[in-house]
């Protein structure tokens, strides 16, 4: 019986459509579960406008980098489009060192540029513009050594490098070392001697942008560290893509001279650059993956989409980070639930409701939505003002939204069509724009929308400087022009709850119980009002202390009678009533 005989060529080329094939799959799984929501993080990182500054190093790198990253706010569509980077940035590697007659083995080394790169990409203050760049760097070693001609390579090179860094920023110098490296091993005499002329005109450019302004820095102009934060120091990880890719043209030249002729050779050599891949994969993932980042990641995500019960389930069980308990405690105040659950989890005091502003770009947003929401929206403009001046690299589409929402709520339609007109030039962020535009052209059609028209109603017209008489004033104001709007009065109740401020809870009690306010009060607002008026139970039915929260209370102080000079006081306290303001009351600090 006859066989189909597969030319090589065809064999090779199938075999080489397949590992590749591979690759991309096993990127983009890999990618997708464990940096999902990492890619919802980035997109909100910047707001891509579309606009081409050609005046700056690497604008082209930047431009394409936005142009892709605004469409990772579509699930599956990040990690398809860094699966298909990665891909090539490795088989780009793998033709280089393939040309220096390295095989086999060439294939899986060549993983180990993407693998470094996405070490980098992992810190969330890694700009992933270095590997748009490093991917163009690629394209122009790739072509440039294509160039028969040895003097035409020479020369398209030494072009090539300057318009690498007008291009692609400090790439430039990637490159030009990059195609030095592969010239001492494939030019002879002079040649290897004019590969350095690429090295030159990059040095020049680099220098040129420096002094230019093109770049903020010298150091900028020619480290890989252009491609970090400006305000941080980056690690010195984001070496490491540079170093490997310079290394493997060396190990490329040294072995594409001494070919293995053993087959059990050639196969231990393949799984033995398998498992340095697979291991250097592994280990680095487990240091630089931010896997401690992926919970606020997802947190953020759902938050920003009102999605408030996903928000409660990943945040319930947590007891010590601020920023999961503010969330936490937003996601219930948007619930409807917070004053009557606030102590059936966990509490860290004042500033698991009002975190510290700490000038980051999270905090920011945090407090912005949290402003908003309880109605004081001049304090929620400033922080979504604040945090785009933090985040930088175009701000933040969801800061940019609660300035649009913020300046229609105080009658600025020409300041909210400033905004409006950003995010309408982002595809997914634009038929959002285009309602509000309406609200902005048409500002008289605001009193129809029902939130907007509630927060304007939240300030009544008077002027404050907002938080110059402190947040229980700014709350006071709210509840006033708004007592239809309860969770205002409830944050701040809550506030002297957790901050033990039992007479400036009585105070609230005095004003509002009784009144469109506050009409009843919330389970925690009665075990507050047990604990002032312990010595006068007569006191309660004033307040409507239900039968439920009187037993309790009851039992409480019994056990705590029984038990008071024993160890296990807080412990047994805790089991049965740690849910309590009681216990919080008594054994919190």
């Amino acid at each position: 019986m006859n066989t189909i005989q597969i030319p090589n060529t065809r064999r090779n080329l199938l075999l080489q459509v397949i590992y590749w094939g591979i690759t991309f799959a096993a990127w983009f799984i890999f990618l997708n579960s464990f940096s999902r929501y990492h890619f919802f993080y980035i997109e909100q990182a910047q707001l891509f406008t579309g606009e081409i500054n050609t005046h700056i190093s690497g604008w082209l790198a930047q431009y394409l980098t936005g142009s892709y990253v605004q469409h990772f706010a579509v699930p599956l569509v990040g990690p398809i489009i860094l699966a298909f980077i990665n891909t090539f940035i490795a088989g780009l590697t793998f033709v280089v060192i393939n040309r220096l007659g390295m095989k086999g083995n060439g294939m899986i080394l060549a993983q180990l540029v993407p693998v470094c790169l996405t070490f980098m990409f992992f810190n969330h203050l890694y700009n992933l513009e270095g590997t748009t760049a490093f991917f163009l760097a690629l394209l122009a070693l790739v072509g440039t050594i294509s160039v028969k001609p040895w003097i035409a390579r020479f020369i398209t090179a030494a072009i090539l490098a300057p318009l690498l860094q007008w291009f692609a920023g400090p790439v430039a110098l990637l490159y030009a070392v990059a195609f030095f490296l592969f010239g001492l091993f494939r030019e002879a005499g002079w040649g290897r001697i004019t590969a350095l002329l690429p090295l030159a005109t990059a040095s020049g450019a680099a220098y040129y942008a420096a002094i230019t302004g093109m770049t903020d820095a010298m150091s900028l102009a020619f480290l890989p560290d252009e491609y970090f934060h400006h305000n941080a120091q980056p690690d010195k990880l984001i070496y490491a893509a540079w170093w490997v890719l310079w290394g493997l043209i060396l190990l490329g030249g040294w072995m594409g001279k001494r070919e293995i002729q053993s087959a059990k050779l050639r196969i231990l050599s393949f799984a033995v650059s398998l498992l340095l891949v697979l291991g250097i994969a592994w280990q680095g993932t487990l240091r630089y993956g931010n896997a401690h980042t992926t919970l606020l990641k997802q947190i953020t995500y759902y938050a920003q989409r009102e999605d408030w019960q996903k928000v409660l389930d990943l945040t319930k069980d947590n007891r010590t980070n601020y920023l999961y308990i503010s969330y936490r405690n937003l996601a219930l105040s948007h619930l409807g639930t917070l004053a009557d659950d606030l102590f059936h989890y966990p509490q860290v005091g004042l500033l698991g409701l009002l975190p510290t502003w700490d000038k980051s770009p999270t905090t920011s947003s945090l407090l912005s939505d949290i402003y908003y929401h309880i109605g004081d929206i001049a304090l929620a403009q400033q922080m979504a003002f604040e945090g785009n001046m933090a985040q930088g690299n175009g701000g933040c589409p969801h800061l940019w939204k609660r300035l649009v929402e913020t300046n229609l709520i105080f009658d600025a339609p020409k300041i909210a069509l400033k905004y409006i007109d950003l995010l309408a030039k982002a595809p997914h962020h634009r038929a959002w724009a285009e309602q509000q535009r309406e609200l902005a052209l048409y500002p008289e059609r605001i009193a129809d929308d029902p939130e907007l028209s509630a927060k304007r109603r939240f300030f009544g017209g008077e002027q404050h400087l907002r938080h110059f008489y402190g947040i229980d004033f700014d709350i006071r104001l709210i509840a006033e022009h708004c007592p239809e709007s309860h969770a205002a009065v409830e944050y701040l109740g809550c506030l002297f709850l957790l901050g033990k401020d039992l007479q400036g809870f009585q105070a609230l009690l005095d004003k509002y119980y009784g009144t469109p306010v506050l009409p009843e009060l919330p389970v925690s607002f009665q075990q507050a009002v047990v604990i002032i008026n312990e010595k006068a139970p007569e006191n309660w039915a004033k307040y409507h202390i239900t039968p439920e929260v009187a037993k309790q209370f009851d039992a409480f102080r019994t056990t705590f009678n029984r038990n008071r000079q024993s160890a296990a006081l807080r412990s047994t306290l805790l089991r049965y009533f740690g849910d309590t303001y009681w216990y919080y009351f008594t054994f919190k600090k």
